[in-house]
């Protein structure tokens, strides 16, 4: 479980890396992250915002568009597990 948990630590700072040097490039002025917490006891979600957000109108529906698939990708998540559960 070890070697689990250092390879998805890994895996999220390089991509914390690779946003950092787009932020230092002047690529990003607005992020928006979720944030999965993980305790002894439970997992907390948080949401974290940073910047200057744009509040152009197309900017905004293309923001709608990016949380419309993340919030599709979190209901394909739940039926696939709902199929594992059903088959075992």
């Amino acid at each position: 479980m070890g070697d689990v948990t250092k390879l998805h630590r890994s895996e999220i700072l390089d991509a914390i890396q690779e946003v950092k040097r787009d932020i230092q490039a002047g690529k990003i002025t607005y992020i928006q992250m979720m944030i999965q917490r993980e305790t002894d006891e439970f997992v907390e979600w948080d949401l974290q915002e940073a910047g200057e957000k744009s509040y152009d109108p197309q900017h905004l529906l293309s923001q709608v568009g990016v949380l419309y698939l993340a919030t599709h990708s979190v209901f394909d998540d739940l039926a696939e597990d709902a199929d594992d559960n059903d088959e075992g």
